[in-house]
């Protein structure tokens, strides 16, 4: 297996934060109770630019709606969350969101799902289009002969891929992920893993991703943050090596800082 390892442009290493939220809340009414429940609880977070930082917690933490609300896709009650310093909504077009599910459209081959988004929003040719499409289909291990494939004809593995290729095309310079490999495989989710540690060398982007998973948080991430009730409970910084192997997942480093995280998200959880 290659190494893996970070890339940062000039612009990605100053610094100023890529992601602020400041005092954030969400709240959603409780259908049963006609109460209401907070999600995010007057959150604070940066995010450095260029950085990879993992969201980790129990389920019901906030995770999910916080990287949503980053996307624009979920509105927030309270506070203000920004993006180079610029609203969400100047910036939605420099970020993408990649889902739990593909959400692939089933009545498009797989390079037209990639193509889509440039379609949408760019003035490029549609050679253009097609090439860059093409160039990261191969980035994530599609051969010529899958391209006009249609979902259905896709494993999960490679409905993933084409997921994540898509949310490459349009070249953003904030990469959300909510789960995206959650349900794969082991074997699958550490080659995905691995082949996203890739694109991140390659691309230089910074990325910010939800898991449960604390084995993938510590693989992929640089910084980790601990969610607890809709606050950032604890940050944690990566000690390990930022060149990363797949043997990596061996080492007593690795062990003993899974240990740590581990009692980090028990005492989260008992307060």
């Amino acid at each position: 297996m290659k190494e893996v390892g970070f890339l940062q442009t000039a612009q990605q290493r100053r610094s100023g934060p890529a992601i602020e939220c400041s005092s954030v809340s969400v709240s959603f009414l409780d259908q049963t109770t006609q109460t209401e429940r907070k999600i995010l609880d007057r959150l604070d977070m940066q995010v450095p630019a260029g950085s990879v930082v993992a969201l980790l917690g129990q389920s019901g933490c906030g995770k999910s709606t916080l990287l949503r609300s980053i996307a624009g896709l979920q509105p927030i009650q309270t506070g203000q969350i920004t993006i180079n310093d610029q609203t969400i909504d100047a910036t939605r077009k420099s970020m993408s969101f990649v889902f739990q599910e593909p959400a692939l459209l089933p009545w498009r081959t797989a390079i037209e799902n990639v193509c889509l988004p440039l379609e949408l929003q760019s003035d490029l040719k549609r050679v253009e289009i097609q090439n860059r499409s093409i160039q990261l289909l191969a980035s994530v291990g599609f051969t010529p002969a899958d391209h006009d494939k249609l979902p259905p004809q896709l494993s999960g593995g490679m409905k993933m891929r084409a997921s994540l290729a898509r949310a490459l095309v349009t070249e953003p310079t904030l990469l959300l992920l909510d789960e995206p490999f959650a349900a794969l495989d082991d074997m699958l989710r550490w080659r995905l893993n691995e082949m996203l540690l890739d694109l991140c060398r390659e691309l230089s982007r910074t990325v910010l991703f939800v898991t449960h998973n604390i084995a993938e948080a510590i693989f992929l991430s640089q910084k980790i943050a601990v969610m607890h009730r809709g606050q950032i409970a604890q940050w944690i910084d990566n000690p390990l090596p930022l060149a990363r192997t797949s043997e990596l997942r061996s080492t007593t480093e690795f062990a003993q800082f899974y240990g740590q995280i581990s009692k980090c998200l028990a005492q989260a959880g008992s307060l």
